[in-house]
């Protein structure tokens, strides 16, 4: 029986279980800040916006707490070089981030490859630049399991408890959809139960100690941890990859103002020729961020139909 509880749900059972000491978040006093555990409606968060603000949606692609804290100086950055408030609001899912932007109640978020696509097929989402990491402006989904494991592809997992992140995340679920239409199979038959972690570590730490036997993860945050010698990663194996994709990209409400926009996607391109722009990247991993390129997200572009009818 699948667990169709954690897709109405936006924090799992599993997730709950395995990490609560993590998912309170910071208050960031220095930075208006909307909680994603918030129960208010959206009007009362309106009132709590500057007209003159920004407003920043964001997923907890990490941690809740990790995601924001990686984020706090680029945030605090682009507030100086544009002279204007920027007011962030945190929320669960990629699906919840892009419906503020489709009711026109957030400006910009730092989103995933898949979400970006959705919005932009529906027409209320635009590509602004997207983050080269170690000269590359792909990446991939990867499937782990712990190294324990006997399991050494996705084959073994078939009847097996997997995780994903998030409904519409490309390399944590749409990916591994792909690579199991190629076998004429779905996930909701082929694994005995599926859940949403709804962040990429916590499906990391979710493998690691075999609360699932398998997961898909995003390739940057998997070698990024590796290369910070996480503990919970050191304990991983992987054992698929999917296709390559842009890189999870920076993104704008369609009709935000032309030059705002404008302003925006100039002092992104050029971080990395300032030495405090330089520093922040370095601190997000990132060389640099370049132009949209519209063949990368070819791919996902011809995988969406693989969701069927949650869009």
């Amino acid at each position: 029986m699948k667990n169709n509880f954690f897709l109405r749900k936006p924090i799992s059972i599993l997730l709950f279980v395995l990490l609560t000491f993590l998912t309170a978040c910071s208050s960031h006093a220095e930075l208006p800040f909307v909680n994603l555990y918030s129960d208010q409606d959206p009007d009362a968060v309106e009132q709590m916006i500057n007209d003159d603000s920004l407003v920043l949606a964001i997923a907890s692609v990490v941690s809740p707490k990790e995601s924001l804290d990686q984020y706090k100086d680029f945030i605090v950055y682009l507030e100086k070089k544009l002279d204007r408030p920027i007011t962030v609001i945190q929320k669960q899912t990629y699906g919840e981030v892009n419906q503020l932007l489709q009711d026109g109640k957030a400006d910009i978020t730092i989103t995933c490859s898949l979400a970006f696509r959705i919005g932009k097929q529906a027409g209320y989402l635009e590509g602004l630049a997207a983050p080269v990491v170690d000269g590359a402006q792909i990446y991939q989904s990867y499937i782990i399991t712990n190294i324990h494991n006997p399991y050494e592809s996705l084959d073994d997992l078939q009847g097996k408890r997997f995780a994903f992140v998030d409904p519409i995340s490309y390399s944590g679920r749409l990916s591994v959809l792909d690579l199991l239409n190629q076998k004429d199979q779905n996930a909701e038959l082929y694994f005995e139960d599926t859940f949403y972690t709804y962040s990429h570590d916590y499906s990391i730490k979710a493998a690691a100690n075999n609360s699932v036997d398998g997961a898909a993860v995003d390739s940057l945050v998997f070698d990024q941890l590796l290369a910070e010698d996480d503990i919970d990663v050191k304990s991983l194996k992987i054992i698929g990859k999917g296709e390559w994709a842009g890189t999870p990209p920076i993104v704008i409400h369609s009709e935000l103002d032309p030059a705002l926009k404008a302003e925006l996607k100039d002092i992104i391109l050029s971080m990395d020729e300032d030495s405090t722009g330089k520093r922040i990247l370095t601190d997000l991993h990132v060389d640099k961020y370049n132009e949209i390129n519209e063949v990368d997200y070819a791919i996902i572009d011809n995988l969406i139909k693989l969701l069927g009818e949650q869009l």
